[in-house]
């Protein structure tokens, strides 16, 4: 374990993460004061792996992603907090980067820069550069269950972005739809819960625009093949939360005492 001038906590929460998270553990064992893992119960060998690493391991039901954080944030020992997914690795030149920030660097919100593998073939990041450490306070994790977007607290500000993080994202197709499904349960969870009735034109709109946003604006297209198929399938996520919110509504009628529960349990738990 590292012993920084600020104490740094690395959050990390798993959920049957045995096939990346030797690699992830790996890559923050000498920038971390302290490793905290929140599990949401594995049944594989991911609690295996916590124990060849100096790691504390809670454990607790999976309710969103955003309670998730908020949960991690609390649990941290350290003022300073970086979160990484079991299935990221920190590069060399970002862990060079974190240790000057923790030697010398503004109170504030560090963005990384991101690279993902998917598909089998690496391509830049997708959607921006996310927020991943700073001190506690400066992180404003909203309750959303899924996409949940992280930002600087009131009187913080982002301050600059890091070094590389590689994000494994997903194997294979058949990875990427396990996830969709899930995803797209949660979304549409969150929708009817809000009390919100989505129209179909307006999320197809939306997932012509996030396709044209991927592939034009953020050059995807230049990416080869597999942005081209993140692009198409963030298409085909938007008409599928629309079906997921009218089957969710029907589901509500024939579950009306415990719908929300039920749902969760049968569609969204990982």
């Amino acid at each position: 374990m590292a012993e920084n001038a600020r104490g740094l906590s690395v959050l990390i929460p798993t959920k049957n993460v045995g096939g990346t998270l030797r690699r992830c553990l790996e890559s923050v064992a000498d920038i971390a004061d302290e490793i905290v893992v929140l599990d949401s119960y594995s049944d594989d060998e991911t609690l295996d792996i916590c124990a060849e690493f100096d790691t504390r391991v809670i454990q607790a039901e999976f309710r969103g992603f955003g309670e998730l954080r908020k949960r991690l944030i609390d649990e941290a020992e350290h003022e300073w907090i970086f979160f990484i997914d079991a299935d990221e690795e920190v590069s060399d030149e970002l862990a060079r980067d974190i240790e000057r920030v923790l030697r010398d660097g503004r109170d504030g919100l560090y963005r990384v820069g991101r690279t993902n593998k998917m598909f089998g073939s690496w391509m830049k990041d997708i959607g921006g550069d996310p927020l991943r450490l700073g001190p506690k306070a400066a992180f404003a994790v909203p309750d959303d269950v899924v996409h949940e977007v992280v930002e600087p607290a009131p009187g913080y500000e982002v301050v600059e972005c890091l070094g590389v993080l590689r994000h494994y994202t997903y194997e294979s197709i058949s990875e990427f739809f396990q996830k969709f499904d899930q995803y797209t349960s949660l979304e549409a969870l969150e929708i009817v819960t809000e009390g919100k009735s989505p129209s179909l034109w307006r999320y197809a709109a939306k997932g012509f625009a996030t396709a044209g946003r991927h592939l034009i604006l953020e050059k995807g297209i230049l990416e080869g093949y597999a942005a081209i198929l993140f692009a198409s399938f963030s298409f085909q996520y938007r008409l599928v939360t629309y079906g997921k919110v009218r089957e969710l509504e029907a589901f509500r009628r024939e579950h009306p005492d415990d719908w929300e529960q039920a749902w969760f349990e049968t569609r969204c738990s990982r």
